[in-house]
């Protein structure tokens, strides 16, 4: 299972340095779509927070899993 995220965070990495910056997630969506990849990196895309990013790093940041603060 984890080989299969390794490549899903290879080709999430690979959409995102592809763009031109600033893009909004329609955008990075429809990359991935005519670009043919995988379903798993479309589902991921797709869940991305309606907004424009400045940079490869910002999009990357918000599909990053959420840490929970188990400290309360």
């Amino acid at each position: 299972m984890s080989a299969l995220m390794d490549d899903v965070g290879t080709e999430l990495q690979e959409v995102v340095d592809g763009l031109t910056y600033p893009v909004d997630k329609v955008h990075i969506v429809s990359c991935a779509e005519v670009h043919g990849f995988e379903a798993a990196v479309r589902r991921r895309l797709h869940r991305l927070p309606e907004r424009d990013y400045a940079s490869p790093d910002e999009v990357m940041a918000e599909l990053r899993p959420q840490e929970t603060d188990s400290s309360d």
